[in-house]
């Protein structure tokens, strides 16, 4: 008898249901739905499973990409933050050093002109680097904003797997209902009870 991890890894392995969404199950439901599917009872069944894992499999997946992204622009904004404040000390130490020279001897204008150069190009540099944080903010924003959505779509699919488990439930309900109703029928009423639980399971 197959325990329910190894039950989880054959519908996962032969029909890319992934376990996150038969956790819930109890190995005896992981069992049924095995058996359900091997068995070939239900197409409904195996399309809406279908169906389920591949969307399942689509979010894993840009849930990945998007992790790796907002890493890579998390890297990459603490560098240019870094890099502003590196630029900020020097633009302040250029400052105070313009002023000292200002104070000591008016011979002092060509260094002081040297300065100023390097002061603008510095300005230049950090405007430059503000407008590329500026981008890489906004770039955080957008991946922040998609993975907020994929949480959301995450929440639907939990509720969309819940309510297959309420119809798979119904329907193993409808057929012992059904099964035991043809016990006490004549063996013509069986057969045309049995041909509406196959009509039944399959969709």
């Amino acid at each position: 008898m197959l325990s329910k991890s190894e039950i989880q890894t054959v519908l996962k392995d032969k029909y890319k249901i992934n376990k996150a969404i038969t956790n819930a199950l109890q190995r005896t439901e992981c069992q049924e739905l095995l058996d359900t599917l091997e068995e070939g009872k239900s197409v409904f069944l195996q399309k809406l499973i279908q169906s389920f894992a591949e969307t399942n499999s689509t979010l894993g997946k840009n849930n990945r990409i998007l992790g790796q992204q907002r890493s890579r622009l998390e890297k990459k904004y603490k560098k240019i933050e870094q890099e502003c404040q590196e630029l900020q000390g020097k633009i302040s130490d250029l400052e105070t050093r313009k002023n000292k020279l200002k104070s000591i001897e008016t011979n002092l204008s060509e260094d002081n002109r040297k300065i100023e150069q390097e002061i603008d190009e510095l300005k230049a540099q950090k405007q430059e680097l503000q407008k590329r944080l500026h981008t890489a903010q906004k770039e955080k924003q957008e991946i922040s904003s998609k993975n907020k959505q994929l949480i959301d779509v995450n929440g639907v699919l939990k509720r969309e797997n819940r309510d297959l488990k309420n119809i798979n439930d119904a329907l193993r309900l409808k057929f012992a209902q059904e099964m035991a109703r043809l016990m006490n029928l004549e063996n013509s009423e069986i057969r045309k009870g049995l041909l509406k639980i196959v009509n039944l399971i399959s969709g």
